[in-house]
């Protein structure tokens, strides 16, 4: 089969891509910022992304095959299209509602089943959005968050928008089918919204006293048959991605982050999802290794989401 090659500026993975419609994964870009409250920088963090992963080997050395590939050609072309990023220019702190619209509008025009969104941050706050396109389509999904924060107060700093806001917003459309790993920095209203909502929250320091074969099960366990996957980036420890806005201590490990994300691909299906808050200024010398290391995970989820 002959694909029609599309090509945009930062391809994922650097491969040669199919046409959309051929495509079984979109990669859409949001380079939203417009709350962070410590470090910043998540606006460039979707061209970061992009441009490290060209750098990434699609030759998975567990899967044993290179799940980047289209099965339907000869050549090496992509199963990925990389959309154009969303375009917020002007929608920033004095526009928070009509920017969250419009990644709403640009996510629902790839959300349908047989094709994956994996959405590029941007701070967390994109996530309500997103999740929201593809409620259309999976209305009982359950959402799996990796993060360091539960991101459960109803406002911060005067925006409901806020990325400190985001699960909050998320709650309001899933009820409970929410659970959190890895959390590690909570306020007194996350812990009153985690126990009126009955969510089910694994705290890091629980994590850090039992084998990941032992917890993932656990984890998995919470969800449905239908998961979208948010993964805000300071949910892995500081010593593996240091560039990110508030890089809290004693995070997930590169490997027991990769097999929660395997064993949810198999046991589960992975719907959708977003790699959020990897924070690149450009001046600091973490800032290369985390973009690759993003970019890697990012390549972990389609793998597991795709087969």
């Amino acid at each position: 089969m002959q694909a029609i090659m599309y090509r945009s500026s930062f391809p994922f993975l650097g491969l040669p891509e199919p046409d959309p419609e051929m495509a079984q994964a979109i990669l859409l870009p949001v380079p939203y910022e417009a709350t962070t409250s410590y470090g910043k920088g998540t606006a460039k963090g979707p061209q970061a992304l992009l441009q490290a992963s060209a750098y990434v080997e699609i030759y998975d050395e567990v899967r044993d095959r290179q799940p980047a590939l289209h099965p339907d050609f000869s050549e090496e072309i992509s199963r990925y299209w990389t959309a154009p990023p969303v375009e917020l220019e002007g929608l920033g702190s004095s526009a928070q509602e009509l920017a969250m619209a419009e990644i709403q509008r640009r996510a629902a025009e790839w959300v349908r089943p047989g094709r994956f969104l994996l959405s590029i941050g941007g701070e967390h706050s994109i996530s309500g959005p997103l999740i929201a396109a593809h409620l259309a389509h999976y209305p009982e999904l359950h959402v799996l968050q990796i993060d360091a924060h539960c991101d459960l107060r109803d406002s911060y700093e005067g925006s409901r928008y806020s990325h400190a806001s985001a699960m909050a917003r998320v709650v309001e459309q899933v009820g409970s089918r929410l659970t959190q790993v890895g959390i590690r920095s909570i306020c007194a209203e996350d812990r009153q919204t985690i126990r009126e909502r009955r969510l089910h929250t694994f705290f890091a320091h629980s994590l850090h006293t039992k084998p990941a074969q032992e917890w993932i099960p656990e984890v998995i366990a919470t969800l449905g048959p239908q998961v979208y996957l948010t993964v805000d980036v300071d949910g892995l420890d500081p010593a593996v991605v240091p560039a990110t806005g508030t890089p809290e201590p004693g995070g997930l490990g590169w490997w027991e982050t990769v097999e929660l994300i395997r064993a949810l691909g198999q046991q589960r299906q992975i719907i959708g999802a977003d790699v959020v808050e990897l924070s690149v200024t450009g001046e600091r010398e973490t800032d290369r290794r985390s973009a690759f290391t993003v970019a890697k995970l990012a390549y972990q989820i389609l793998a597991a989401a795709l087969g």
